[in-house]
């Protein structure tokens, strides 16, 4: 803490390069991550991945719900690192692990006595076994999964994301290997590609902790005792992030049953192109994140000039970015489907469902990254109120639109939501005035 700290006194672009480049590598691992269970998955057959697909947003909830948790820990380190102020450092820690402890057990509880129900509700009656033996092995890894969002919060927070990115490197290496091992010498199918993500990330987790409880410039010390404040600043920054996330679960299902009439390779077609969408975009999101640590390091130093111009300076950069991956994706959109399905109409319909994407890359963008600016900033009603108006669009346009066009109006209303929205943000945030008071109380 005794060296000059460069979020708050260096360069801006060089300082958010610095966080968002492991981030950003981080994130690549991860979309690779599930890319790789997406190849596997598409050799065992169409239905497996439609299971995949319709399974995801019971996923995504506890993925969201992490996450939550996570952006609410990085933002308030982030701040009291700047601060220099360790011991409510060491408080926001010690919280967020009492948190995670609760949340992994409802989420396993409801799972297991639910699972089943939920799942026919999305869509999956007619691969039920199928998505039920990808879901199960999952649920046994909760207590991972949430804790490894835990431990990724409190290195974001610090601003030293090489950690994270080293982790996910072990978890890609072994997933590789482990995914046909489970597959195909051992014959277990789809719920080997669930083990082989359960056992990777375990393994990621313990290189995330390990650091954490040895030796580093805070130690982590947990207790059963927890602070009301700190869980309140905690839920306060990162219940409208889950909200926001749970929202999209909830559209996005509500898409999966719009598109599920059109049969099986629509579905997988989705689910192929919302990964490789996810993938494509994922430079964007990684400065997107690195964000966030720069505003709430500078709020926290006093510095809400240099906060504010750190929005700009990557809302160009995420411009840039998107319009030469998006004219990368139209030029061939079709090999990149081809690569985890090569049954006819799953290419055909990913190939027109992906350079639709593309065209939008640019709004997905500035979306994004004004989103984190609210984050940073804590205007956090705006990112629910925004999370609300998006998901009721994405329904309404996808309805009206699906009956001129059918399935890809479906598509288009995704997107158009998403272009709306980022208008919107950005007429707001040019009014938005920092709250800094919800770092405080």
């Amino acid at each position: 803490m005794h060296q000059e700290n460069p979020i708050i006194n260096g360069h801006i672009t060089k300082a958010l390069i610095s966080i968002s480049m492991p981030l950003l590598a981080s994130m690549v691992l991860q979309s690779l991550f599930h890319l790789v269970d997406t190849f596997w998955v598409g050799k065992i057959s169409a239905d497996a991945v439609a299971a995949v697909s319709t399974v995801f947003p019971f996923i995504f909830i506890l993925i969201s719900l992490s996450l939550g948790l996570s952006v609410g820990l990085a933002a308030l380190i982030a701040y009291s690192y700047g601060k220099k102020d360790l011991k409510k450092v060491s408080s926001v820690i010690n919280n967020a692990m009492i948190i995670g402890v609760f949340l992994s057990i409802f989420y396993v509880v409801i799972g297991f006595i639910f699972g089943k129900e939920i799942l026919v509700l999305i869509g999956a009656r007619t691969f039920l076994a199928e998505a039920l033996s990808y879901f199960n092995p999952f649920l046994v890894g909760t207590p991972i999964l949430v804790l490894s969002f835990i431990c990724q919060g409190i290195w974001r927070g610090m601003g030293k994301t090489k950690v994270i990115m080293n982790s996910m490197i072990v978890a890609n290496i072994l997933n590789f290997f482990l995914d046909p091992l489970f597959i195909f010498v051992f014959n277990w199918g789809i719920s080997g590609v669930s083990w082989a993500t359960v056992i990777s990330r375990t393994f990621a987790t313990l290189i995330l902790l390990w650091p954490l409880i040895k030796k580093n410039t805070i130690r982590l010390h947990v207790s059963p005792t927890f602070d009301r404040s700190v869980i309140k600043q905690l839920a306060y920054f990162g219940a409208p992030f889950a909200f926001v996330r749970i929202l999209e679960a909830v559209s996005w299902s509500f898409i999966i049953k719009l598109l599920s009439d059109f049969g099986s390779p629509v579905l997988a077609a989705y689910g192929i192109v919302f990964r490789l969408e996810g993938f494509i975009v994922l430079p964007i999101a990684g400065f997107s994140s690195g964000l966030i640590t720069v505003i709430s390091q500078n709020l926290g130093a006093g510095k809400i000039k240099r906060a504010r111009k750190s929005v700009f300076i990557t809302l160009v950069l995420g411009v840039l970015l998107s319009l030469v991956l998006g004219l990368v994706i139209i030029a061939a959109p079709s090999p990149w489907i081809k690569v985890f399905n090569t049954n006819p109409e799953v290419v055909e319909h990913g190939s027109r469902f992906l350079t639709l994407s593309a065209l939008f890359f640019v709004f997905i963008a500035a979306e994004e990254i004004f989103k984190s600016a609210f984050q940073g900033f804590g205007a956090l009603k705006v990112v629910m109120v925004m999370s609300i108006v998006k998901s009721i669009l994405r329904i309404l346009l996808s309805l009206i639109l699906r009956v001129p066009f059918q399935m890809i109006g479906v598509w288009y209303g995704y997107l158009l939501s998403i272009a709306l929205v980022s208008f919107i943000d950005f007429f707001i945030f040019l009014k938005l005035k920092e709250n800094i008071k919800v770092f405080e109380h």
